[in-house]
């Protein structure tokens, strides 16, 4: 439908020249309508809303009968405030002309008998600016529009947020609570491991300890019936108390290794459990942990060689340390050997900080899996049964436990090398000076 542009005037003459001028500057692009009245106007105004028709401008005379110019662009300005209004007149006030303006937003008046040129130049302009209101109000109402869904986006996007927000201090307590469990669960097998291995070592020194008992009863039953026969000869009491001797001097042997292999499970097992911070040999003790690790997690085919700063003391957290070279030989085992291997443990001190390189001859890695291997539930022995969190534990254990750092090299079939560094604790200590005199002499 064509937008249309409505003529009136009470003088059909008027009326027919205004639209012929109309037609020759719009060249058909507009509806023209006529109308000899203000009533007949309106009438027309509001067919063509119904119709859903626009009309960009009304041209009307000033002075009609009944319903004169003024009254009628007043009765458009309401029905319809976005049309253009031209107001024609030969005889009008300047009072009227000026509350016509001011009331009904006139767009411009013309003398009659109107110039030409004028006239084409008005109604292109009154068009344009039609046009230009028209596009101004419909940006408007996209922009209300485009304002009431951004609306509605920011305050979902802030309910999701607080959901999100809920839903993520939910699953840090989660995770929180199962780290926590998983820590626990990682300590006891640390203590699992080490009673096998303890069981295992202390059978051979209970084992001679049993033999030598069953051997001292046998030689006691023999010389008490030797007695009791009357047939005891002083040859025979000799010998009995050379076995008795040798059998003691076994019992005792055994007994004291076994009660050696005790405190040092003790030792271990408390500082796992307890995680309490106190001063100790860090050489020693990483032998101490060999020690106690079940023959499964260290094969007597593995080769495992400690050195460096034997008599380094610091002030840590033994049972985190024994954590912490527990999973690194377990991730030897079960991920770097097929069957047996070579391990190098070597200590240093270097600006107050341990540094401690861990080197194995295994299978290496390849960068994708050096990559990841520290993240959580990352493994490449799932089918094993694997879960992927025993470099990730011993990662948060030196970076936030022991406060340092850890980094891992590796190459394909050429081993891997885990180099790490925490704190001495030679601010806390007060032997820190006796310290430094032993790591000159190392």
């Amino acid at each position: 439908m064509k937008p249309t542009i409505i003529c009136v005037d009470d003088e059909p003459i008027v009326l027919k020249s205004l639209k012929a001028e109309l037609k020759e500057i719009l060249q058909n692009t507009y509806s023209i309508e006529m109308a000899e009245s203000g009533e007949e106007a309106i009438d027309l105004l509001k067919d063509i809303q119904k119709n859903n028709g626009t009309v960009e401008l009304v041209i009307s005379d000033f002075v009609m009968p009944r319903m004169n110019g003024q009254q009628l662009l007043t009765r458009i300005h309401d029905l319809s405030p976005m049309t253009e209004k031209v107001m024609l007149s030969g005889r009008t006030n300047n009072e009227g002309l000026v509350q016509t303006i001011n009331s009904i937003r006139l767009f411009r008046f013309i003398d009659k008998p109107w110039d030409k040129q004028f006239l084409q130049a008005t109604v292109n302009e009154a068009i344009h600016s039609y046009r230009q209101e028209s596009q101004l109000k419909h940006q408007h109402k996209l922009l209300v529009k485009n304002n009431q869904q951004l609306n509605e986006l920011i305050h979902e996007k802030e309910k999701l947020a607080d959901e999100l927000k809920e839903l993520n201090q939910e699953l840090e307590e989660r995770v929180l609570q199962r780290t926590k469990e998983l820590v626990e669960s990682e300590k006891m097998a640390s203590l699992g491991g080490m009673v096998a291995g303890v069981a295992h070592e202390i059978n051979t020194p209970i084992g001679n300890c049993v033999t030598s008992a069953s051997y001292l009863q046998e030689e006691s039953i023999k010389i008490h019936n030797l007695y009791k026969q009357n047939t005891l000869v002083k040859k025979d009491l000799e010998n009995f108390i050379e076995s008795t001797a040798n059998a003691a001097k076994i019992i005792l042997k055994a007994t004291s290794q076994a009660s050696h292999l005790i405190d040092s499970f003790k030792q271990v097992a408390v500082d796992i459990s307890n995680e309490e911070l106190r001063e100790f040999n860090l050489n020693e003790y990483i032998h101490l942990v060999l020690a106690n690790l079940q023959p499964d997690m260290v094969k007597a085919s593995n080769q495992i060689d400690i050195k460096g700063a034997e008599k380094l003391v610091i002030e840590s957290y033994p049972g985190i340390i024994s954590q912490i070279f527990t999973h690194l030989l377990i991730n030897s085992q079960d991920h770097a050997f097929d069957d047996h291997g070579y391990i190098q443990i070597e200590i240093r001190y270097e600006d107050q900080n341990v540094k401690v390189s861990y080197r194995d001859d295994g299978k290496g890695m390849d960068s994708d899996t050096l990559g990841n291997i520290f993240e959580p539930f990352f493994t490449t022995c799932r089918h094993s049964g694997h879960l992927g969190l025993g470099l990730h534990i011993l990662y948060n254990q030196v970076t936030q436990n022991l406060g340092g750092t850890i980094d891992c090299h590796s190459t394909p079939n050429k081993g891997s090398l885990f180099e790490l560094s925490f704190p001495i604790g030679l601010d806390k200590v007060g032997s820190s000076e006796n310290k430094i005199d032993h790591l000159k002499h190392t």
